[in-house]
C-alpha cells in the first residue's frame, strides 16, 4: 500500500442493503435526481445520508455507484432472459419462467449466469425497473429529515470497486483506476425529528424492512438445508470433500440454482467434486 493511502473498507452488499439501496435510489429517481444513466450528485448525496440513516452504515458515494453500475448489467440480463422466453411459460405467482430443461440448458450454455433466474426472478424487480427505464421527473429532492441539502458538486471518484462484496448475487464487475481526494462532510445530524412526518416513514420503512429480512434470511436458511440433504442423498456424504464443498457453495444462490439444474445424482456430485478440484489447485 503506498504511504498516507488509506484503504477503504468493503461495503458488503446482503439482501437488506441491496432493497434498502433499490428503494431509496427509486425515490431519488422518481424525484428527478436521475437526469441520465445514474444518479445526480444531489442524488448521490441524498442516497448516501438516506442508506446511513437506514442502515448505519456509511458507504462512500464511490461504492454507491458501483452498486449502481453492477446491478444494472444484472437487470439487463433478466430482461434478455425474459425476451427471449416470450411466449413461453411464465409462473405469475413465482416470477419465473417455465418452459422445458432443454431450453434452461441451452440459456445456460450461453451464459451460465442466466442459473440465477431459474428458480426465481431478480430481486428489487419494482424498484429497478423505475432506476433504469426512462420515466418522467419532476425536479424535486428528497432528503432525510435535518440534512441539510446541498447543490455542490460532489466528486464520486472513478467507480473502483475492488473493496466491494456482493454477499446476494455476485455478479462482481471490477474496475481500476485513481480515485480523487474530496472533503465530504459525513455527520449527519436530524433535529427535531418528532415534528418531522419524514421520520415516522423512515421509521415504518425499517420496521417493513426488518421483517422482509427475518422472512428472507429463513428462507434462505431452509433452502440450503434443503439442498443440503439432496446433495447427501446424490452421494456426497457428509465429511466428504463433495460434501464440504456444497456448505461452501450453497451459500450463494447462483450456485444453488446450478446445482438444482442439475438433474441426476451423478452429475450432481460430480460437479461438487469438480468445482472442489478447482478450488483446490488455485
Amino acid at each position: 500500500m503506498e504511504k498516507g493511502k488509506v484503504k477503504t473498507p468493503k461495503a458488503v452488499w446482503d439482501a437488506y442493503a441491496t432493497k434498502i439501496f433499490c428503494q431509496i435510489c427509486k425515490e431519488e429517481t422518481l424525484a428527478g435526481n436521475r437526469p441520465g444513466t445514474t444518479l445526480s450528485s444531489i442524488g448521490y448525496k441524498n442516497l448516501e445520508e438516506n442508506f446511513f440513516a437506514i442502515t448505519k452504515r456509511h458507504y462512500p458515494h464511490g461504492k454507491l455507484k458501483n452498486k449502481w453500475d453492477t446491478l444494472k448489467p444484472q437487470y439487463n440480463l433478466w430482461l434478455d432472459l425474459k425476451r427471449a422466453a416470450t411466449g413461453l411459460g411464465f409462473d405469475v405467482t413465482k416470477g419465473i419462467i417455465t418452459t422445458s430443461d432443454e431450453w434452461w440448458e441451452d440459456k445456460i450454455a450461453q451464459n451460465k449466469k442466466y442459473a440465477a433466474f431459474r428458480e426465481a426472478p431478480m430481486d428489487n424487480l419494482d424498484e429497478l425497473e423505475v432506476m433504469f427505464q426512462n420515466i418522467n421527473v419532476t425536479g424535486l429532492s428528497s432528503v432525510i429529515p435535518g440534512v441539510q441539502k446541498t447543490t455542490a458538486p460532489i466528486d464520486v471518484g472513478d467507480d473502483s470497486n475492488e473493496n466491494e462484496e456482493n454477499i446476494h448475487i455476485s455478479h462482481d464487475a471490477k474496475k481500476e483506476g485513481k480515485r480523487k481526494a474530496r472533503d465530504v462532510d459525513h455527520t449527519f445530524s436530524p433535529k427535531k425529528k418528532g415534528r418531522n412526518p419524514m421520520v415516522k416513514q423512515v421509521s415504518r420503512l425499517i420496521d417493513v424492512l426488518a421483517t422482509s429480512k427475518s422472512k428472507h434470511e429463513q428462507k434462505v436458511e431452509d433452502d440450503i438445508i434443503e439442498l443440503m440433504d439432496q446433495a447427501v442423498n446424490a452421494g456426497a456424504s457428509e465429511g466428504s470433500d463433495e460434501h464440504f464443498m456444497a456448505t461452501q457453495l450453497f451459500v450463494k444462490r447462483e450456485n444453488r440454482a446450478m446445482f438444482r439444474s442439475i438433474k441426476t445424482n451423478e452429475g450432481k456430485v460430480a460437479w461438487l467434486k469438480r468445482m472442489y478440484e478447482e478450488r483446490k489447485n488455485k
